[in-house]
């Protein structure tokens, strides 16, 4: 875990390091179920992926170009013992709406 600070507020940060040893921690036997949702994002429906306890420290996942949230479907179960893990599309990727026409 990488600790920064912007502006003065603390952001944790996984390193690569930590993501490849989920699939070594004694949680990755017991997974949280992912949860699918949507949430209008400036008059676009965004999908996410969704998973792990409210109270825990917070992961957001970013996908790449071009691509989806799918990308870390087996990765978000194993994150959300210790972490709430959200994955969202941009829009107009996967399940997310694309922005209207103008």
């Amino acid at each position: 875990m990488i600790r920064r600070f912007v502006r003065g507020r603390r952001f944790d940060v996984l390193d690569t390091e930590t993501i490849r040893g989920a699939n070594t921690l004694g949680s990755a036997d017991r997974t949280r179920p992912v949860h699918y949702r949507t949430a209008a994002v400036g008059g676009v429906n965004v999908f996410y992926r969704e998973a792990g306890p409210d109270s825990g420290p917070v992961v957001i996942l970013l996908h790449g170009f071009p691509s989806s949230s799918r990308m870390f479907r087996d990765l978000i179960p194993r994150l959300s013992d210790a972490y709430r893990v959200i994955a969202p599309n941009y829009p107009a990727f996967g399940h997310s709406a694309g922005r209207p026409a103008s």
